[in-house]
């Protein structure tokens, strides 16, 4: 996968003379293909189902479930739904800013979808912020902490996130947090054909490395009160 030159040598008519060598203009795109395949054989990321293709990969909108699992102190349940644009196809810079990306990764480990998806969650986080990733996140007690960069909760789109990544200058966008990551790596899977939906969940574990996401130790205890 990723963004590849493409030339083409041929020769006409008396095969004594020198070849030509023509390059095409602009660069090819080379994605997984989760309709069927490529030689005959079904992608890794084949997907039979054409609702599913639908839900996973070609829709560009849909919502994310953000909050908290507890309830709050007037006795209720602090979450709910917020509508979100994954703009994976209308939006220019998400394709050529993955694509950028993908150039980071060895040739051999593209052709893997688990591995690509555990290489985009570490770039779509970069850890400790800086110029290495897309959106750095920020979870200060004080909302003041963000200033003078956007809330979290003001983002409705990840082409949102990806023009201003490019307006940076490639650096890191300021601020995200969980419900944007999901967004932002959502559109980031379906742009190079990896089916993919955001699944919010509470009180989960947390792989820390950049091996392709395994918990190698898990613990449980039952405290009672």
């Amino acid at each position: 996968m990723g963004s590849y030159g493409l030339s083409v040598t041929y020769r006409l008519g008396d095969a004594a003379l020198p070849p030509i060598e023509q390059e095409f203009p602009k660069p090819v795109a080379v994605l997984f293909n989760p309709w069927e395949g490529y030689a005959g054989q079904r992608d890794k990321v084949y997907l039979g189902n054409s609702t599913e293709l639908d839900e996973y990969l070609v829709k560009q909108h849909g919502y994310i479930w953000k909050g908290e699992y507890l309830y709050d102190s007037k006795g209720t349940i602090d979450y709910h739904s917020i509508p979100w644009l994954y703009d994976q196809f209308r939006s220019p810079q998400c394709l050529n800013t993955v694509l950028e990306f993908l150039g980071g990764l060895d040739v051999k480990l593209r052709q893997d979808p688990e591995f690509v998806a555990r290489y985009f969650t570490a770039i779509a986080n970069p850890s400790g912020g800086g110029t290495s990733g897309l959106l750095y996140g920020l979870w200060p007690d004080d909302p003041k902490d963000f200033a003078p960069y956007e809330l979290p909760w003001n983002w409705r789109s990840s082409g949102q996130i990806f023009r201003q990544y490019v307006k940076n200058g490639q650096t890191s966008v300021r601020y995200g947090q969980c419900w944007v990551f999901g967004g932002v790596l959502t559109s980031m899977l379906r742009a190079v054909g990896i089916p993919a939906r955001p699944v919010t969940n509470f009180n989960s574990a947390h792989s820390t490395d950049s091996r392709p996401g395994q918990i190698d130790k898990y613990y449980f205890q039952l405290i009672s009160n």
